[in-house]
């Protein structure tokens, strides 16, 4: 085994010297990582394997079995200690052959020209607002208590699955092919929110029994993506995949228990993140009004308006600061996320994709990605798969900020009223999903990385042979 991963550093450093192509070469540098560590993991955990089952086996010698009440000496104790702590080396081993990921050193991204969205909507950012974790904040008490409060309430994963396996119980005709996300917010949100042991409240406040907790991670989504496509790419990004198709049928019940089992070991349960649909309190805005055209998909039927006395606050409801309402939940994502990271520098934007690609036509997710990639955080878009991708990237080089949409219509007039040449928006755009290290090459070299350690060694190996076949004939 040591000698196989001898040979596989050696041609998948030959590979990764011969491959041009960066996301090959990226995949390549990653086996030389890899094989390189486990040329010496590798005969030091058979050594380590070795000893434990001698020294258990020795242990097992030395009870007294015919003494039901000996004590153990100490030096039968050593044995047994040192036993499980070779076992539990190898188990470490087993877990690093399986789950392994070596992060290459990355880049600082450039600074790019879309600036009349990230200055005008939601002000200009520099690296010294990351040096200070206050520098987000406006001056505006209330405005800036709003903004923190909202920032501390993500979920797990954990909890997020728990979520998803209790949804037949709390919505007996839920279909994971049809409801989407607006449907789940209706009819099981809102009402398990409702009355609550912390009032009305957002979901991410009984989901985490009242914990406030800092995201890892900032999902930006469409509501009219399918339910089980968004928590599907939740869990893609903790398995590190590039698209969500796979992890659908995990989702199952019968499945459940084994993709918690994995993540437990990856150690992803408690990753935290921040989706709109738990995190803003929807008591304060729309459970009271239930539009006709969001009849539920299987039963037809139009779900039940809320009927608390929660007050609502809308983006011009009074006080108001700079136009905006102070107390409103739904216009303070700009300010938000500058909370966040400047609080949580390791956090990311996750962007979970439908099928159809509607999440950007949507005003306000095309908003954060900006806003995320003005501010350098990372940013990594989940889709559902390689061929949907190939197959919607065509329309979306046509896309128009004049035809993005919002929920609100105010929102909508309020970004397009604060870019003077939507020509020139649209274009830094398309450089952003299009451009070199943006959204959609970033998502292609996550599927080319998929390829294993094997295939790059035996790429190597294969131009090995060749080169030597050439030798030998010339010879």
């Amino acid at each position: 085994m040591t000698r196989a991963f001898c040979l596989a550093h050696r041609y998948a450093k030959m590979e990764a010297g011969q491959e041009k192509r960066p996301a090959e070469n990226e995949l390549a540098l990653k086996a030389v990582h890899f094989s390189k560590r486990m040329r010496w993991e590798t005969p030091l955990n058979l050594l380590l394997v070795a000893t434990a089952f001698a020294l258990h086996v020795f242990w097992l010698f030395q009870l007294h079995w015919h003494q039901p009440n000996h004590r153990h000496t100490i030096q039968e104790m050593a044995f047994l200690s040192a036993a499980i702590l070779s076992l539990a080396n190898c188990a470490r081993y087993s877990s690093l052959l399986s789950l392994a990921e070596f992060n290459l050193p990355q880049k600082k991204p450039k600074q790019g020209i879309f600036h009349q969205m990230s200055e005008a909507i939601f002000g200009s950012f520099s690296n010294e607002s990351l040096e200070d974790i206050d520098q987000w904040k406006t001056g505006h008490h209330s405005w800036d208590e709003k903004t923190y409060e909202l920032a501390h309430r993500a979920v797990t994963l954990r909890a997020l699955l728990e979520f998803y396996s209790s949804l037949p119980a709390k919505m007996p005709h839920f279909d994971p092919a049809r409801h989407k996300t607006s449907d789940i917010v209706r009819q099981v949100i809102i009402p398990m929110s409702r009355q609550s042991p912390y009032g009305d409240c957002a979901a991410a406040m009984v989901l985490m029994g009242g914990r406030e907790i800092l995201p890892d991670r900032m999902v930006t989504h469409s509501w009219s993506n399918h339910f089980a496509h968004l928590v599907a790419s939740v869990v893609a990004d903790a398995l590190e995949l590039p698209s969500y198709e796979s992890v659908l049928a995990r989702l199952e019940a019968q499945e459940m228990l084994a993709l918690k089992s994995e993540l437990y070991w990856k150690k992803k349960l408690d990753t935290a993140y921040w989706i709109c649909c738990f995190s803003i309190n929807q008591h304060a805005g729309i459970c009271g009004y239930v539009p006709p055209d969001l009849q539920d998909p299987v039963t037809h039927a139009l779900p039940k308006a809320c009927s608390c006395k929660h007050p609502k606050h809308w983006s011009d409801s009074e006080p108001l600061k700079d136009g905006q309402s102070v107390d409103c939940e739904m216009n303070k994502f700009d300010n938000m996320m500058d909370c966040i990271f400047s609080l949580n520098p390791e956090c990311s934007q996750l962007i979970a994709v439908d099928i159809q690609f509607n999440l950007f036509t949507r005003a306000w997710c095309v908003a954060e990605i900006h806003q995320a990639q003005q501010m350098y955080m990372p940013q990594r878009m989940i889709i559902f798969s390689e061929e949907n991708l190939k197959r919607e990237e065509v329309w979306l080089h046509h896309l128009k900020v004049q035809e993005m949409k919002a929920s609100n219509p105010a929102d909508a007039k309020f970004i397009l009223s604060k870019i003077d040449d939507p020509r020139q928006f649209d274009a830094d755009l398309q450089q952003l999903i299009f451009g070199t290290g943006g959204l959609v090459q970033a998502c292609h070299m996550g599927f080319e990385r998929m390829s294993l350690l094997g295939a790059v060694a035996q790429k190597g190996f294969d131009r090995q042979r060749t080169m030597d076949f050439v030798v030998c004939v010339y010879n």
